[in-house]
């Protein structure tokens, strides 16, 4: 019986080890929500390619390419509409292509149906929607658009993604486009105003101070602490958990090759 008492002994005090590892974890993980590394890494994850502002070096896309998202009236799938329409008439000779999990060109799908009436709705001709660079994920529709280029010499597409999805979109992209050594250039447009701090409202209602790309103040510093519970927790949460998911994303598209 002895062996059998020192075994359970022994798996009790890993247990308890393993508790509080976890436990550990648990607190740390709450305690960042405060501050902003959270933030950082939503921007990190939304930032590629020389920026979000299409613009503002003098680069001009041909071609604007609507990752598909969760799809009408899904959040993110309606964000991108939004910024892909305004793309769209800032850009009016660039196509607006469609990738969704649909045949190429099928205007009838329903889905591309419902992108297109979302697009004309907020001022772009529904002439210029088409599903292109279809596919069930980012890799197909990586492939797809390269395939859909395919001759047609220097390229610059848009691509108009969720923020936490700008990177690996891009990345993808290009990794096609060089195994197919097409000429493609591709930056991100985010779905969302990332030049605003993400933080409860100010004092005597004034609006939110600016926070510069990449060198700003973490989200919400001056806040009260049940302001910080407030706003900043569920805030700094939600891109926690939006970066940790798509964090294994790109490790496995990491060990694929597909970026």
């Amino acid at each position: 019986m002895k062996p059998m008492v020192h075994l359970w002994k022994r798996v009790g005090r890993w247990a308890v080890r393993g508790l509080a590892a976890v436990g550990g974890v648990a607190v740390l993980g709450a305690a960042l929500q405060f501050g902003g590394i959270p933030w950082k890494v939503h921007l990190f994850l939304a930032s590629d390619g020389g920026g979000r502002e299409s613009g503002a070096d003098g680069w001009t896309p041909t071609h604007i390419l609507v990752l598909g998202g969760s799809g009408i009236p899904g959040e993110s799938g309606l964000m991108r509409l939004w910024y892909a329409a305004e793309a769209a008439k800032a850009h009016p000779e660039a196509p607006v292509w469609l990738a969704l999990p649909c045949a190429e060109g099928d205007r009838n799908d329903p889905a591309a149906a419902a992108y297109a009436e979302e697009l004309r709705m907020r001022g772009v001709d529904p002439g210029r929607c088409e599903p292109r660079a279809c596919g069930e994920n980012t890799h197909a529709q990586a492939a797809g658009l390269v395939r859909a280029l395919e001759g047609a010499g220097s390229s610059r597409v848009l691509l108009v993604t969720s923020p936490e999805h700008v990177r690996r979109a891009c990345l993808a992209v290009r990794r096609a486009a060089r195994e197919a050594g097409a000429d493609i250039e591709v930056r991100g447009l985010a779905a969302e105003n990332l030049s605003l701090e993400d933080h409860g409202p100010e004092p005597d209602g004034a609006a939110p101070a600016e926070c510069a790309e990449g060198g700003a103040d973490a989200p919400g510093s001056g806040t009260s602490a049940p302001e910080a519970l407030r706003y900043e927790f569920w805030n700094h949460a939600r891109y926690s958990l939006d970066a940790c998911r798509e964090g294994v994303a790109l490790g496995y598209y990491w060990v694929k090759g597909w970026i």
